[in-house]
Parts: C-alpha cells; structure tokens; sequence
C-alpha cells in the first residue's frame, strides 16, 4: 500500500489533499477543469500512481509488490 498525496500543475499540495509524514509519494491530482471528473473535489493522484505502478510491472513482470513499492517511493 502506497499513501498518495495530490499536488497541482505547479507541483504543490493542493488544498484538499492530506499531507504528513506517513505520506508515501505525490503526484498530480488536480488540474482543474483539465480533466473532467463526475465526482467533484475527487483526485486522480492515487490513479496516477497506481497507472505508474502497471507500467512497471508490465515491463518486469518478476517484481516483487516490495520492490515496486520502493521503486516508486525512491524514483
């Protein structure tokens, strides 16, 4: 399990996102008008991540959950 915090286009926390030190990663995950969204105020950071996390996988495949987690926490 990954903790994801949103950051806007500007890479800064967004005001409706949770920060702390349990915070694993941020990424992008409010842009506004940019992407629409059904649910309003929704970030799409945890989806950003978990998107990164498929790519990885599908490209080393014998990764351990661990080591994808590290990857991603330290890349």
């Amino acid at each position: 399990m990954l903790a994801v915090a949103a950051t806007d286009g500007r890479d800064l926390k967004t005001p409706n996102s949770n920060f702390g030190d349990w915070v694993d990663v941020s990424a992008p995950g409010n842009w506004g008008e940019t992407i629409p969204s059904k649910q309003p105020g929704t970030s799409i950071a945890a989806a950003v991540v978990a998107g990164l996390a498929a790519l990885i996988q599908a490209t080393e495949r014998d990764l351990a959950p661990d080591s994808l987690r590290r990857r991603i926490i330290f890349s």
